[in-house]
């Protein structure tokens, strides 16, 4: 119905004041659209709005346009109802450049315009209640009822029931925050659904409270729920989130506040924050962000929950789902606790990746103490993880009597690399749930990892170590894993400085590869703190190390006791256990401070005490049943010459020595005189012996893999290669205190001794591990013999 202006009151034919007539500048920025009572008072510097359309809890609002200027206000009158809403019918968006408000009252604020809304740099909310910013078509209330922008002429609508959602049309426009500091006061929520959402600058506040942002597509429906709870469960399609510019949302209060960001990509950047922090006793609330394509915290950016150090409250947790997560350039994403309350738990869901790249910038995902409540736990489910360059997941205890949290990687592959910063600020990447620096008691927490293929290379690190001064104990480091490889100073540690050493269980592996100084340990203890080695247990098909290159197996223990280290393998390759004696025999040193494996080329197995040669540890090499006959012969009594061996002779004046046939000895077969010897075509050795029955305990089985045209090396053997691919296997008697002893044997992908050669029709010889069965075709020649003579 339209309206007609009623003055009341002119003098010399000029208005004085109306309740519908404004100024030029609130004419020209606010137009009613005449479908709603709605009228406009006292308009000047502040313009207050009221309105008689009143359905139940309900006051409705309609404009045609609808902007608050800066330097103005412009306020809503709460006549005592729980939400006042109001819409725009027009085309143009909504520039919020003032503060925006509610008058007389705790109503909510709705504020929808499907064009778009804009908020200024001075713009501010002055409201006791909710707020909403929408670019929805329509709300939508419990009884079916619509308040519509897009179809205005419909009958008005004084539904009394409550509104339960935001229908969005064909289109859907966005909502900026240029720099704006929009806040709602403590509990309550603050709303901005729309296409793509952008901060550029500015700060998003509420105090333990709520915070939404939605980027949504065309035709989406998001559900309202208790609280003003945002719901996407029937949204098909998102638009993009942005954070930029030094952008802040924050719900910092008694209790950490929560934050849901649901969009299509969701950008956090340029050193903005997402976060809330518990100053009291409740437990804080989560902190969601769902982008249906990826998630990226980049450039000094951080996501954090956490409390501070008088609070008793539990920090809130993290939850992040994505099908791509990327963090990096310095970025953060922790969930920590300063206080006595526990920290908050980080969970993440990643359908394709998540990678951490630090680019030489410490990046990290974090739950982590730094009081005396415990941290959280931290869990990764994605298909692909990514470690590089400064890059870390952490859940460690530092400067806290607080245990650490623990870390849990489920992931098809995980790869970790690289470090960052420079110089003497160097520092690894990897996964930690460490106890670390001056003042720590609390212990380190326990890490898991489940993965088809793990990598760690180029001084990476995967630790459960207490480190840097801490008076804590190490935690216990869980790997399964088909593969592990530790590459160029990459390891694996649950080392001490002070306390015992942690422990390290890899399990159902089938290949374990160490090359280039790679380590495994669980070494404990100091000059001034001793301390008992860890644990280590390692259950592979094969245990692979290049020869050499200083990858150890330690268990060691400075003045305490040494650890244990139990392999189960069939196959250990290029590594042995050291004894302490030998260790000393080869250093040339007894001096306990200088006992260690890293200080030999060679690849080494130890669980020594530095100090006392009776604290030693334990070191067992589990291998497989196998027929100790096979490889074994009968040598001959007393040097013997075995071209005389020949059971049978052809006679010159046979049928033989008449035919054109021809019986060839190519050489004398035979061992070489070393089992590491190398054995060439162009050298003969005689099988000269003693005979006596010799038997071997359990051979170790070394193999090694020489691509075409490359050269190889096994023992001080050589081979050189030209398209063929060449296994050579050296056999030699264990040492008698190696404590091996046979295992059962498991079914695993192991590498075998050949068997057996096929050769392919341009030449190529195969090793393989069976004989090829072959089917005999009869010859039209008659065979050859020794009868008839």
């Amino acid at each position: 119905m339209k309206r007609q202006i009623q003055p009341w009151c002119i003098i010399s034919g000029l208005c004085l004041c109306s309740f519908t007539i404004s100024p030029p500048s609130f004419a020209q920025s606010i137009i009613i659209d005449g479908t709603t009572n709605t009228f406009l008072r006292n308009c000047s510097s502040r313009c207050i709005i009221t309105g008689t359309d009143r359905g139940g809890s309900n006051l409705f609002h309609s404009f045609s346009k609808f902007n608050v200027d800066a330097n103005t206000r412009v306020l809503f009158q709460d006549p005592g109802v729980e939400n006042i809403i109001s819409r725009v019918t027009g085309t143009t968006r909504s520039h919020i450049r003032g503060t925006l408000g509610v008058r007389g009252g705790d109503a909510n604020l709705f504020l929808i315009n499907p064009n778009g809304i804009i908020f200024g740099p001075k713009a501010q909310l002055d409201v006791e209640g909710s707020f909403v910013a929408s670019t929805a078509s329509s709300l939508v209330f419990a009884d079916g009822h619509q308040f519509s922008a897009t179809n205005p002429e419909a009958p008005p609508l004084l539904t009394i029931s409550v509104p339960i959602g935001l229908q969005f049309g064909e289109t859907t426009a966005s909502i900026q925050v240029q720099n704006s500091n929009l806040e709602v006061l403590s509990g309550k929520t603050l709303a901005l659904v729309g296409g793509n959402v952008e901060l550029m600058g500015g700060e998003l506040k509420a105090p333990a409270g709520q915070i939404e942002l939605g980027g949504v597509g065309a035709n989406s429906f998001v559900s309202l729920g208790n609280d003003l709870r945002l719901g996407y469960e029937q949204v098909e399609n998102f638009q993009d989130i942005l954070l930029s510019r030094r952008a802040s949302i924050n719900t910092n209060g008694d209790k950490g506040g929560a934050i849901q960001l649901q969009g299509r990509r969701i950008e956090i950047t340029d050193k903005s924050q997402v976060g809330g922090l518990t100053f009291g006793s409740e437990k804080g609330e989560t902190l969601s962000i769902y982008g249906s394509e990826s998630v990226e915290v980049s450039n000094r950016s951080s996501v954090f929950t956490g409390n501070d150090a008088l609070s008793s409250g539990d920090a809130g947790d993290i939850v992040i789902k994505t099908r791509r997560l990327v963090v990096n350039d310095g970025a953060f994403i922790r969930a920590t606790t300063d206080g006595s309350g526990n920290g908050g738990n980080l969970t993440i869901e990643a359908g394709e990746s998540v990678e951490i790249n630090g680019e030489g910038r410490l990046t990290q995902l974090s739950t982590q103490t730094f009081g005396s409540g415990r941290g959280g736990t931290l869990e990764i489910k994605t298909p692909r993880l990514i470690i590089r360059d400064g890059g870390q997941i952490s859940a460690s205890t530092t400067f806290s009597v607080g245990n650490g949290g623990t870390v849990i990687i489920n992931a098809s592959e995980v790869e970790v690399s690289g470090t960052g910063g420079m110089g003497n600020n160097e520092f690894p990447s990897g996964l930690f749930a460490q106890s670390k620096d001056q003042g720590t008691t609390g212990d380190g927490g326990n890490l898991r990892i489940n993965t088809e293929h793990l990598v760690i290379r180029d001084r990476a690190t995967v630790s459960v170590a207490a480190i840097d001064g801490s008076l804590g104990q190490a935690g216990t480091l869980d790997i399964t894993a088909s593969s592990i490889v530790l590459d160029n100073k990459g390891e694996l540690r649950a080392t001490t400085e002070s306390g015992n050493g942690g422990d390290i269980n890899l399990e159902d592996v089938d290949v374990l590869f160490l090359n280039r100084n790679s380590q495994i340990s669980a070494t404990a203890g100091t000059a001034m703190a001793p301390g008992d080695g860890g644990n280590i247990t390692i259950d592979a098909g094969s245990i692979v190390a290049i020869r050499n290159q200083n990858s150890d197996i330690t268990a060691n223990a400075f003045g305490g006791r040494g650890g244990r280290i139990t392999i189960t393998t069939q196959n250990l390759i290029g590594i042995a256990p050291l004894t302490r004696e030998e260790l000393q025999m080869r250093l040339g040193t007894d001096d306990p401070a200088k006992l260690d494996p890293q200080k030999l080329p060679s690849n080494d197995i130890t669980a020594i005490s530095q100090t006392n040669p009776q604290l030693s540890g334990q070191v067992t090499i589990q291998t497989p049943e196998v027929d100790p006959s096979r490889g074994l012969i009968d040598l001959p009594g007393e040097p013997v010459d075995s071209t005389r061996l020949i059971a049978q002779g052809c006679s010159s004046g046979g049928t033989v020595a008449g035919s054109p046939n021809r019986f060839v000895v190519t050489g004398r077969g035979g061992l070489p005189t070393r089992p590491d010897d190398l054995l060439t075509p162009d050298i003969v050795i005689e099988d000269l012996g003693i005979r006596t029955t010799s038997t071997v305990q359990q051979p170790f089985s070394t193999t090694s893999m020489v691509n075409e045209g490359e050269k190889g090396r096994d023992g001080d053997g050589e081979i050189l290669t030209d398209g063929l691919f060449l296994p050579v296997e050296s056999r030699a008697k264990n040492h008698a205190d190696s404590g091996i002893s046979p295992a059962v044997t498991r079914p695993r992908h192991a590498i075998v001794e050949a068997q057996g050669w096929v050769v392919l029709p341009d030449g190529q010889v195969i090793l393989t591990a069976e004989v090829p069965t072959l089917t005999p075709h009869g010859s039209w020649q008659k065979a050859a013999s020794c009868s008839g003579f």
